[in-house]
This record gives structure tokens, C-alpha cells and sequence, in this order.
């Protein structure tokens, strides 16, 4: 397989071509770049070139005035990432300023979705202004498989006490970051909602568990946890994993003061999904003080003309880049200062 070079304009660039030639891999090679992580897959092998064994990623990145090379390396043995030569981990607060927002046309399913999508979509939207809560939702994840394996085990009860201690430390940081950004997020999203459909209103909350309603403050927080879990753990014992703590948490999306998974229509529910992706990237914009890397991969052909048009009016007005793929380039709108690429069998033409 022959290497391939991209230089994306500055402002929108359009990558077009049929499926199955590549588009989606050039994105997707994109985002690795900056989150160290596929939106595709999890299984590693599928992200490298069989026939070459492994694969080598090179970009020039600016943010924030900074110029920096970023590479990852992939192969059957290995997988690196590096910051200008040196070593660096993806919680790295260097590449903070290295914003950026993915919209697939998987994410059009996400109010109807299982609630760990919506939990999904919420973490990484943290995740692109603070860089360490990748760490601390690892630190959460890695304590809720040790003490389900003690479960299984019968449960030791010193061991059981120990884990319920650091779960409800680690529990209540995540509790307290999902809620900060939903509160944040409501406004945004609800006032771009309001600009496709104005005759409805949208909402967006934190949903977790009810004994933590009306509970403030990480202390008070983490507190309540480990309450919970010792009123759980002879339940948690017989089913043999931890059914209480932030890990069942949801994110409700409501219309008109009902669940829009259950009252709204397909093209409601499209554009509540377009307005939080509009209002990710309006939050990540604030933190980072200038417009981040937006890729849509797709996403227009999945779209009707009035939510098309709210999109691209977006996009028109962000002062960064946009990567953006589709079957048929004359389907989008001329955007200022656009570049055109084809993509064919791998390659740009």
C-alpha cells in the first residue's frame, strides 16, 4: 500500500468518493491522531495495513499558535504516540489545545440509543477540554472490574470494604464532571434546537441513581456512594457484578417536557442530535478560545434540507478546519474558502 500525503485547507475541505474507497479511513487515521483511539473499532489489528504489518501516522498540528508533529506507530507488537519526538500519553495536557469534534452517522441513533452511548457521547465531550478525565474514567472502570471479580469470587469483605472506598472517591469525580458539562451544555443545546424547531422546547439532565438526587459536593458525593454500595453489596454478592454507581447513569433528552426516545419524531430526534453535536463543538470552542478540528463523516447525506442547511450555516461560520466526506461533492453547499479532494482506491486525486 502506497503512502498517502493530505493537506487539508485551511477553512471546509470535502473529500468525496464511492464507499468502500477510503474516505472513512483518512478520517478516521485523523482522529487517531488526537484521541489515540478508533471510533470504529477496538479489535487493534483492524487499524493497521494487513500486507505491510503495521501502519505510521504523521501530521503538523497547530493550536493555540503552536506548531507540533504528532505520530502514532501501529503494528502487531507495538503502538506509539509521540509530540515532537517525545513520548506522550493521551490524558497529556499538551494536547489540550488540539480540539476536535467527530460526527458520524452513528451518532443520528443516539437518543434511542442504550444509555451507555449517551454516557459515551457526554465523557468524550469532557474529555475534549480536559484531557485527565480519560485517566479518571479509566481509574472508575479498572476499580468496577476488580471488585466484580471479587464478587465472583464470593467477596472477601475487607477487599469489598476497600473497593467500595476508592469506587465512591473515583464515582464521585466522574458524577461531578458529567453533571458540570450537562449543565453546561443544556443552555447551548436548547437554544440551537430552538433555532430548527422554534415552536419546541429541548432539555438535557444528568440522570443518576435516585438516592443521589439533591446530594452536592464530591465529599457528599462520594459519601452517598459508599452507602450505596454496602446497602447493595448481598444483591451485587448473588448476581455477581456491581449494579450501582455511575456506571448505569443515563443522559435524558427531552421534548416538550417528555423523553424524546419516546415522543419524538425521527426528524425531532435528528435534530436534537445535530443541536448537541452544534453545541460540543460550541463548548469546545469557549475552552479552547478558538474554533477546533470538526470532522463529518457522512453525516449530510443522513440529514434533511432544513437540518443540512442549520449544519453548513455552522460550518460557515467557524474560523477552523473541517474535514468533511461524501458520496457526491455537489451535495453540500459552496463554503468559503473550500478545498476538493476525490478519493479513489486509497488515493486523492
Amino acid at each position: 500500500m502506497e503512502p498517502v500525503e493530505f493537506h487539508p485547507g485551511p477553512r471546509a475541505t470535502v473529500i468525496s468518493g464511492d464507499n468502500g474507497h477510503g474516505k472513512t479511513n483518512l478520517v478516521e487515521a485523523v482522529y487517531y491522531l488526537l484521541a489515540f483511539r478508533s471510533f470504529r473499532t477496538t479489535t487493534a489489528e483492524d487499524l493497521w495495513a494487513w500486507e505491510m504489518g503495521g501502519s505510521k501516522l504523521l501530521a503538523q498540528i497547530e493550536g493555540k499558535g503552536l506548531c507540533r508533529t504528532m505520530e502514532a506507530e501501529l503494528g502487531p507488537e507495538r503502538k506509539s504516540f509521540k509530540l515532537d519526538g517525545k513520548a506522550v500519553r493521551r490524558d497529556s495536557a499538551s494536547l489540550e489545545p488540539f480540539g476536535m469534534v467527530l460526527f458520524v452517522p452513528e451518532d443520528l441513533l443516539l437518543p434511542k440509543a442504550p444509555p451507555s452511548a449517551r454516557r459515551r457521547f457526554i465523557d468524550l465531550v469532557i474529555f475534549g477540554q480536559n484531557r485527565s478525565y480519560y485517566r479518571e474514567a479509566s481509574i472508575y472502570q479498572k476499580l468496577i472490574k476488580s471488585r466484580n471479580s471479587v464478587l465472583k469470587r464470593g467477596g472477601d469483605t475487607t477487599l469489598l470494604d476497600s473497593y467500595d472506598l476508592q469506587l465512591s472517591s473515583a464515582g464521585a469525580l466522574l458524577v461531578m464532571r458529567r453533571r458540570d458539562v450537562c449543565k453546561r451544555l443544556c443552555p447551548v443545546f436548547r437554544d440551537i434546537f430552538a433555532t430548527i424547531h422554534e415552536d419546541l422546547d429541548a432539555t438535557l439532565s444528568y440522570r443518576g441513581h435516585p438516592s443521589l438526587e439533591g446530594v452536592e459536593g464530591e465529599n457528599d458525593l462520594a459519601m452517598a456512594i459508599e452507602v450505596g454500595l454496602k446497602e447493595r453489596r448481598e444483591l451485587d454478592l448473588r448476581r455477581g457484578f456491581t449494579g450501582y454507581g455511575p456506571h448505569g447513569d443515563d443522559i435524558d433528552l427531552g421534548i416538550k417536557g417528555h423523553l424524546a426516545k419516546e415522543h419524538g419524531s425521527q426528524g425531532q430526534l435528528r435534530s436534537l442530535v445535530l443541536a448537541l453535536k452544534l453545541a460540543e463543538l460550541s463548548l469546545l470552542e469557549q475552552a479552547l478560545g478558538e474554533s477546533p478540528l470538526l470532522l463529518l463523516d457522512d453525516v449530510a447525506s443522513e440529514l434533511d434540507a432544513q437540518r443540512r442547511r442549520r449544519l453548513f450555516e455552522t460550518i460557515a461560520s467557524l474560523g477552523g478546519q473541517t474535514l468533511i466526506t461524501v458520496t457526491d461533492p455537489d451535495f453540500l453547499p459552496q463554503l468559503p474558502s473550500r478545498t476538493d479532494f476525490r478519493m479513489k482506491e486509497g488515493r486523492l486525486i
